[in-house]
């Protein structure tokens, strides 16, 4: 495969055995728990107790909670959407500015602890460290609106930064940098 993958390279993948698979039930509602998140902040924020998640995902209370992990929920009525609610609007035709926008996007990649001796020991550390991991998924969605944001015929001018979850990080960045002509600040 190389250490690169090139565009269009194909690339095959194991299958993941039925059993390791699991379903999506459309009856439950589902969460990712994140980094430092405990029973205690989930019985806050989902109005669940311990034994009633144990009780919808089994083996939790063998392997506990861990960053990142996928819980079966409760279905709620108020978080479902459904587009017997809404009606469609078409964002694409209210287009009339087609200038190059300046987007600032402050993640918590927290680069300074990655070790780039190698690339196993570059993988371990996006595997062991929920920050840089969550990071690098909501960098990844960036990527894609970009992509798409480009093929409607816009262009967008992206300066990323590593706030390293650090607010004195964020303040060097607000102050070292010119964000007079900034459309928009993202941050994790």
């Amino acid at each position: 495969m190389g250490d690169v993958l090139q565009e269009g390279q194909q690339i095959y993948v194991p299958n993941i055995a039925a059993e390791e698979e699991k379903e999506i039930d459309e009856k439950y509602s589902y969460y990712k728990v994140l980094p430092k998140e405990g029973f205690y902040r989930l019985k806050v924020k989902l109005n669940l107790e311990k034994e009633e998640l144990e009780k919808l995902n089994p083996g939790l209370d063998e392997s506990g909670l861990k960053a990142g992990m996928i819980l079966k929920i409760p279905f709620s009525e108020a978080a479902a959407i459904t587009s017997e609610n809404f009606e469609a609007t078409n964002l694409i035709s209210g287009i009339n500015d087609y200038s190059t926008k300046h987007i600032a996007l402050m993640l918590p990649f927290r680069l300074n602890r990655v070790e780039f001796d190698s690339i196993s020991e570059t993988k371990k550390s996006i595997v062991n460290d929920p920050y840089l991991d969550a990071s690098l998924d909501f960098y990844s969605g960036v990527l894609v609106a970009v992509d798409s944001l480009k093929k409607l015929g816009l262009s967008i001018k992206l300066d990323v930064y590593d706030t390293k979850y650090q607010p004195n990080t964020v303040a060097r960045i607000l102050t070292d940098n010119d964000f007079e002509n900034v459309d928009a600040v993202i941050g994790l």
